[in-house]
């Protein structure tokens, strides 16, 4: 019985010792020990909840998750990176319900009250501020003495400081605010400070003598002004508008009210100017590809002459023209399958037409019509 009970033992251990031995993957002469730490676990408690993995691969309710989060801190960020061109927009608005840009200063001449809506304001400080909307050209902004003054453009990225702190070192002064991408002659005699954007916010503070705002309003009312460079010598007259005791509000909303975020991004990002600056940049983007083979096979067969109005380029261009002519697929690539071969009739299945009607058949209501297009055109055409 004894002897029994220790075969059985023995032969327990033996069986355990070679599952054990089966158990472990086979060591092959790559075989590489992994560190611990570095692979993904099967399941790992987090703040959005457990997520879990089979060999380091989510499974789908892990990666709602993982995509549901990334798609709310892209929310956050997005919120936190454009909220200084919201704020900056009300600001702009506030200030241009007084008078129009470059032309108009707001001056608390009995200091700021609760009809203001602004952010950190106090009740001692002078108030004046002035919106400065820039074109092609410079424009030049005279200063008074002994104030804190300071420009901003829209990104509430720093442009320079005037007064106190400024450059001018509170004497007051001419500053020359060159826009974006200016390249042109920058004259003597200037304070120049150059700004990233069309839109600036211009604030300065003056200070009060034996409690009285008054001779800080006289002083800015007497030599502040904003003007383009070309108007130096006939510089324009400002209006100053007193707001203390008046309802104003600078501050931007934040709901989610979709006409108001359409009308910051309208004021953003229309400058009222005619000039434009491009940056070169690459664009990595998904490509719906045609067969540039069958394009040409097209050409070869159809010619080069319009299908639809019967222009040739070399007619019009002579040979810089020779040859040109596009390909126009009448089968429409909305409705071929991703990824399925398609075998096309150079014949029937293709068009050639010229750069125009290239275009405006894409805008006609069946662009694999050609023969309407046709009419369409021949009915249009005086």
């Amino acid at each position: 019985m004894i002897l029994s009970k220790r075969l059985a033992l023995v032969l327990s251990l033996a069986v355990l010792t070679m599952s054990a031995a089966y158990a472990e993957a086979p060591k092959m002469e790559m075989t590489t020990e992994v560190p611990p730490g570095i692979a993904t676990p099967d399941s790992l408690e987090t703040r959005l909840g457990t997520l879990t993995s089979v060999d380091g691969v989510p499974d789908a309710a892990t990666a709602q998750k993982v995509y549901d989060n990334l798609d709310f801190q892209r929310g956050v960020q997005a919120y936190l990176n454009t909220i200084q061109i919201a704020s900056m927009y009300g600001l702009r608005k506030g200030l241009l319900e007084f008078g129009p840009a470059n032309t108009t200063a707001v001056l608390f001449e009995t200091l700021m009250d609760s009809k203001a809506l602004w952010l950190t304001p106090n009740t001692t400080s002078v108030y004046m501020a002035s919106w400065l909307e820039l074109g092609d050209e410079p424009m030049v902004i005279e200063t008074p003495p002994n104030v804190l003054g300071i420009i901003d453009n829209f990104w509430f990225e720093y442009v320079t400081d005037f007064g106190n702190a400024g450059p001018d070192k509170g004497k007051g002064g001419k500053f020359l605010i060159l826009p974006p991408g200016y390249d042109g002659e920058v004259p003597d005699g200037y304070h120049v400070a150059r700004t990233a954007t069309y839109g600036n916010w211009v604030i300065w503070r003056g200070f009060q003598e034996d409690g009285s705002p008054a001779p800080a309003v006289a002083m800015t009312k007497k030599l502040f002004r904003m003007y383009p460079l070309s108007q130096k010598d006939n510089p324009p007259e400002m209006t100053f508008v007193n707001i203390s005791g008046k309802f104003n509000n600078t501050i931007h909303g934040i709901d989610a009210d979709v006409e108001s975020q359409t009308d910051v991004a309208e004021e953003f990002g229309t400058p009222s100017t005619t000039s434009v600056t491009e940056t070169r940049k690459y664009v990595f983007h998904r490509k719906i590809e045609r067969n540039r083979t069958a394009a040409r096979q097209a050409k070869k067969f159809h010619g080069t002459r319009c299908q639809a109005c019967g222009l040739d380029f070399s007619e019009r261009y002579g040979d810089l023209g020779k040859g040109f002519i596009e390909a126009h697929h009448l089968r429409p690539i909305a409705t071929l399958d991703e990824g399925v071969p398609v075998t096309y009739d150079v014949a029937a299945d293709f068009a050639v037409l010229c750069s125009n009607c290239h275009r405006m058949i894409h805008r006609f209501s069946d662009p694999s019509d050609l023969v309407s297009f046709r009419v369409f055109i021949n009915a249009n055409v005086p």
